[in-house]
């Protein structure tokens, strides 16, 4: 039976289809390990997973391939990004809870585009993980970090995420796009990716939904 929130997901694009019938510190990095470390987990990520044999893991991916079902259905990727947060946010998959409620705000219409960084940016404040891995990819302890990146505009910080902290190769995001990504968007999905992968087993299906999430709010594209 499928679950409340992925038939709330399936109404989201339902119109379309019938139309066409955790505790590690942020410590500063070392040089070296900012952008291209971003992306060596990445790099294997079409290999193929041993079989589960654990309940809580075999759910948990059975439900990230349902929601990649969904996906291919919507009629953009914006729609889709708001389908993949509403998704990947269900507790089978463990995300914080801080990160769930701040991606459920987002993709249920109560937060709107202007407010989704600031969302996501208190969530990262708020998880030690995220942190620790901004430090690895940006270079700079979050310390340092964070108050230097709440005073760039928004496309740059859209720009700094994607190019100076390597977010294009963890997301698999063409850097021009830049210009149209919501940049609290892209934040929450490298913070998902990031997150996903400290479990320890991430399934293909668990990183495509992870890195959609980076095209809510395209401005380039209708809700």
């Amino acid at each position: 039976m499928k679950s409340l929130r992925l038939a709330l997901a399936l109404a989201l694009v339902a119109p379309v289809c019938l139309a066409c019938a955790s505790t590690p510190s942020a410590d500063t990095p070392s040089p070296g390990t900012t952008a291209t470390a971003t992306s060596a987990a990445a790099e294997d990520e079409d290999a193929a997973l041993p079989p589960s044999d654990v309940p809580e893991i075999v759910k948990r991916e059975e439900t990230a391939t349902k929601y990649v079902g969904v996906l291919k259905t919507a009629p953009s990727d914006e729609q889709a990004a708001r389908v993949a947060m509403s998704g990947i946010s269900e507790e089978v998959f463990q995300l914080p809870p801080g990160l769930r409620k701040a991606m459920e705000a987002v993709w249920s219409g109560q937060a709107d585009a202007s407010q989704t960084g600031t969302i996501a940016l208190a969530a990262a404040d708020e998880d030690q993980i995220i942190k620790q891995s901004m430090a690895r990819w940006c270079g700079r302890a979050w310390t340092e970090f964070h108050p230097a990146f709440e005073k760039l505009t928004p496309k740059e910080k859209t720009k700094t995420l994607l190019v100076d902290c390597g977010g294009a190769k963890l997301l698999k995001v063409d850097t021009a796009l830049a210009e149209h990504l919501n940049w609290g968007a892209v934040l929450f999905s490298m913070s998902t990716v990031t997150l996903l992968e400290a479990r320890g087993r991430i399934s293909k299906d668990e990183r495509t939904l992870a890195r959609k999430i980076a095209h809510a709010f395209r401005d380039d594209q209708k809700s």
